[in-house]
């Protein structure tokens, strides 16, 4: 039995196959022999041919479960490459710099919580105005992803049509709604800024509440949803509202796993806590704010595992 359980403590030998032949035939002693490891046991007297027969069956299993263990790392390899080109693919989607615009400042982060994500945001300019769009799938994965390529491309060619916000997203809904999978949706906050008014026309499908810090009253004003989640009912409506923003506002747009990221507690970072950042870091540029959320986020969650997707959109009226 010592012998036994000196082989199977060690990474290099663990895997051999044990057979026990020996005198020991007490039925805790068989008991104790597979406890410790044995893939079989006999007692002598032993039949040579039953013995072989018993060897030769064992050594077949261990090739095979070689085999498959082989297989199943060789697959393994091959999901991660195909993840991995995924997110690349997936990124490639995303805008690569930020809008340059005259009295205007921006600053965006994405964070997905597995290999690809369901999150996203846009930019997207026209000759008198900028598109932003932040949003949310339901559902993480492959899944999720490709439902947020679908979005993106839709919500961006009807944003490209010269509709209002909120035209914009019920043309948008209707097909989207037509090519989700059961149970699937995904939650649009979409804002048209028009730099020379200073006004922003927005329209918010059941997503997070945007931060309107409003730098002259130091108060942080929720866009709140002006209608129910993108992907469930063709016939889906939405108001569309507008702010006018002052020289030092700031608008901050955010997807839950901003909020909701919890601790080894298993505690939210809150919404207070975000607000908190904003107000703290309002005199700062969006380039500046953004690592600050980024840094008070990590040192909260500590080594507790991301949980879910965490995108970022900060836009500032100077």
């Amino acid at each position: 039995f010592a012998t036994c359980r000196q082989i199977k403590s060690s990474p290099s030998s663990r895997d051999i196959p044990i057979i026990f032949l020996t005198a020991k035939a007490d039925t805790q002693d068989i008991v104790t022999g597979f406890e410790i490891g044995a893939v079989d046991y006999v007692a002598k007297p032993f039949n040579a041919h039953e013995l072989l027969a018993r060897i030769n069956t064992h050594l077949t299993m261990d090739q095979l479960r070689r085999s498959l263990a082989e297989k199943n790392e060789e697959l393994a390899r091959a999901h991660k490459r195909e993840m991995e080109m995924a997110l690349r693919v997936q990124s490639q989607l995303l805008p690569t710099t930020t809008p340059h615009i005259p009295g205007w400042q921006f600053a965006a982060s994405w964070k997905p919580a597995r290999e690809v994500s369901g999150d996203y945001y846009d930019f997207i300019r026209s000759s008198n105005h900028l598109d932003v769009v932040i949003a949310d799938v339901s559902g993480k994965g492959m899944p999720a992803a490709l439902f947020m390529a679908a979005t993106r491309s839709i919500v961006r060619a009807k944003a490209t049509a010269d509709l209002a916000p909120a035209e914009s997203m019920i043309q948008a809904n209707s097909l989207i709604t037509a090519d989700a999978a059961r149970g699937m949706f995904i939650t649009v906050f979409y804002a048209e800024i028009d730099p020379q008014k200073r006004a922003v026309t927005y329209v918010n499908c059941g997503h997070n509440p945007p931060y309107w810090f409003k730098a002259h009253e130091r108060e942080i004003v929720e866009l709140l949803p002006t209608g129910g989640v993108v992907g469930i009912n063709e016939s889906s409506q939405w108001k569309q509202q507008q702010i006018q923003m002052e020289q030092g506002d700031l608008l901050l747009l955010y997807t839950d796993g901003i909020t909701e990221a919890f601790n080894e507690e298993d505690q939210e970072f809150g919404e207070a806590r975000l607000k908190g950042i904003l107000m703290e870091n309002s005199q700062n540029s969006p380039e500046q704010i953004l690592p600050e959320i980024h840094s008070a986020l990590d040192a909260y969650v500590g080594s507790a595992p991301q949980s879910d997707d965490r995108t970022i959109v900060l836009i500032k009226c100077n």
